[in-house]
């Protein structure tokens, strides 16, 4: 998971580097090489061969725009933000990247449905104009926007979870959503455990290991087998490594300013990770209020997305994210004809 030393600053980077700098070749394995900045791809790409790149200003230079603003004190605060010369950066780091698709690596796989559910706000406050929008984010309100649309949606995601009838992974962004939702799927009388950053480390472990194996435990004290179908987790939390193929559907109710946080999420349950000789399609629901705040965010998702298609071994999942969102674009004017390489995204939207 080489991802995690994105950052130089980092206790395992600091440990790993020397450790790099001895051998002679060095492997570096990772499902997300673009993960949000500029910066974490510098880092893992000057990790891998160092000095190659120079430093990071000069590096970002060639191939980002930077997004200026004026910051306090009469301060210029700048910004790397998407590819300036796309092309190019994907050239120039192709001799770094060793990169196979799915269909490669494994062969035909069984098809993943990604659903978009758009839901009706319980009120018109909650729809929000582009006025407002700009509004909220000048006056830092927007993740309190976004999480009152979540609160909306964990009643439309414990129904859902009645509806499917089998086990289910569902994802919040807020620890206290999952908390909440695990009570709306208690009253459903529906077993669900969760796995949030209030749990230690091990201790989620074990907790995801119970509901792993808990459809082959025998009844006993008048519970029955299969008793919790539905494992209810933070983004933040079971993002990384964990393996959760007794479900073959994931419910979001959150939009992660960074889809490839998503795209791990969802890696969780992919058709890959399951036997060999029990493969089946997986479906994923994600919950929008419609003319929400969320939208803002998703339509910010389809930007990163479609930026970072072609970047570092980004492939089939990128594409097809950026493809469900798409509907929820529709305030941002970009082409899908290919843009030259001197268009900046500033100039897109």
């Amino acid at each position: 998971e080489f991802h995690r030393c994105k950052s130089h600053k980092t206790r395992t980077s600091k440990s790993v580097r020397p450790l790099i700098a001895k051998s002679r070749t060095s492997f570096l394995l990772t499902g997300t090489p673009v993960h949000n900045r500029p910066h974490d791809l510098y880092n893992l790409l000057d990790t891998c061969k160092m000095g190659y790149a120079g430093n990071f200003t000069n590096w970002a230079n060639r191939y980002f725009f930077m997004h200026v603003t004026a910051g306090g004190y009469g301060r210029i605060v700048g910004n790397f933000m998407g590819p300036n010369y796309k092309q190019a950066l994907i050239a120039d780091t192709s001799e770094l990247m060793l990169a196979r698709s799915v269909k490669e690596a494994y062969g035909e796989l069984p098809a993943v449905q990604r659903i978009l559910k758009r839901l009706s706000p319980k009120s018109e406050a909650f729809r929000v104009s582009p006025a407002k929008v700009s509004k909220m984010k000048e006056g830092g309100t927007i993740d309190a926007a976004l999480r009152a649309c979540a609160a909306q949606k964990l009643k439309y995601a414990a129904e859902l979870c009645e509806e499917l009838g089998e086990p289910v992974v569902v994802y919040t962004y807020k620890r206290e959503h999952a908390r909440q939702l695990m009570e709306l799927l208690g009253k459903l009388q529906i077993g669900t455990l969760l796995a949030t950053g209030d749990v230690a480390p091990k201790a989620r472990d074990k907790v995801i290991e119970k509901w792993k194996h808990d459809d082959e435990v025998p009844a006993r004290e008048g519970t029955s087998p299969g008793s919790t179908p539905v494992l209810v987790c933070t983004m933040d939390a079971v993002n990384e490594s964990a393996t959760l193929v007794r479900a073959a559907c994931m419910i979001f109710c959150d939009f992660d300013w960074r889809p490839m946080k998503q795209l791990q999420c969802e890696g969780r349950i992919d058709p890959a990770r399951q036997p060999e000789n029990n493969r089946r399609p997986i479906s994923i629901y994600y919950l929008c209020i419609e003319g929400g705040a969320d939208e803002v965010v998703a339509e910010r998702q389809y930007e990163k997305l479609r930026e970072a298609q072609g970047i570092a071994g980004t492939g089939e999942s990128t594409a097809a994210l950026s493809a469900m969102l798409k509907p929820l674009a529709g305030n941002i004017a970009i082409s899908d004809a290919p843009q030259s390489e001197e268009q900046t995204l500033s100039d897109l939207v």
